[in-house]
């Protein structure tokens, strides 16, 4: 299976060349995060006014010195701010970690040096917003770009994020955000677990098999059976290697999928215990 960008040039070649493919999730990712949120004027200005205070930072070793003594006056690590890349959405959730992580420090840095100017304590709530919400997509994005990610992933972690931004009493302020990442996320993977081969790699996958499948999705999944022999049609033994698709959607085993936030507290509808929940998210394979 081949992995290629959302370029319409590309899914063009793939479909011409015959080639099973797969948008890069790490790609759709960016779109659903910058065509969602980023792309809205007064985050657009938020960031544009982080990036320049960042950068008063980054071009001044006597202003890295004082930050670092305000710093140390309000007990916080002493991090350099982070300086974003534009065309990064991960950067720019880092350097907005930053400075909310940072915020006593530089309302104290601003306070001493008059010619500052810090966020207003509506944008820092905003900032908080922002990194809230995010982390998860960072969590995710961290997963699919390691050395041994495996297409297995897709349907969990987009099973996660949704979950993650489903709104709940406690989200002041957070609502709306999440509501507009859920749909965009939604509408862009909508076709995940109608792809025979993210199926197929998903039921096989020990640390996952059927576990992110409804009943009626799990009943579609047979579907793939004939997919997943097809190769072996001509061999005599081909039902034997194969083996039987309802033995692999059984239960999950107890290994990890990783150790990030992301797969914390994934509310599981098939498992109702969260302390079992809890401890296999957590395990350490």
């Amino acid at each position: 299976m081949g992995i290629r960008d959302n370029a319409a040039n590309m899914i063009c070649a793939m479909r011409k060349a015959q080639v099973d493919d797969f948008g890069c999730m790490a790609h759709t990712l960016q779109l659903v995060i910058h065509n969602t949120l980023f792309c809205q004027a007064a985050v657009e200005k938020l960031v544009k006014k982080s990036r320049k205070f960042v950068t008063h930072f980054k071009h001044s070793e006597q202003a890295c010195c004082r930050l670092r003594e305000c710093q140390q006056s309000c007990d916080l690590p002493t991090h350099h701010l982070i300086q974003d890349v534009e065309t990064r959405w991960n950067s720019t959730y880092l350097m907005l970690q930053s400075i909310s992580e940072q915020r006593k420090a530089l309302n104290l840095y601003s306070v001493e040096q008059g010619s500052f100017t810090m966020l207003t304590k509506t944008e820092l709530e905003t900032v908080d917003n922002i990194v809230t919400v995010l982390k998860p997509f960072y969590d995710a994005t961290l997963e699919i770009s390691r050395d041994d990610a495996c297409i297995s992933l897709v349907i969990q972690i987009v099973s996660l994020l949704l979950a993650k931004l489903q709104s709940s009493m406690e989200d002041i302020g957070l609502s709306q955000m999440k509501a507009a990442l859920h749909d965009s996320l939604n509408r862009r993977f909508s076709n995940v677990k109608a792809e025979p081969n993210l199926i197929a790699a998903t039921l096989f996958d020990p640390r996952f098999k059927s576990m992110y499948f409804s009943a009626q999705e799990k009943e579609d999944a047979k579907k793939v059976q004939s997919f997943l022999r097809r190769p072996q049609s001509q061999q005599t033994d081909a039902s034997a290697d194969a083996g039987s698709l309802d033995e692999q959607m059984s239960q999950p085993s107890t290994s990890s999928a990783g150790s990030s936030s992301l797969w914390d507290d994934y509310d599981n509808p098939v498992e109702t215990d969260q302390t079992v929940l809890y401890e296999y998210y957590t395990a350490i394979v």
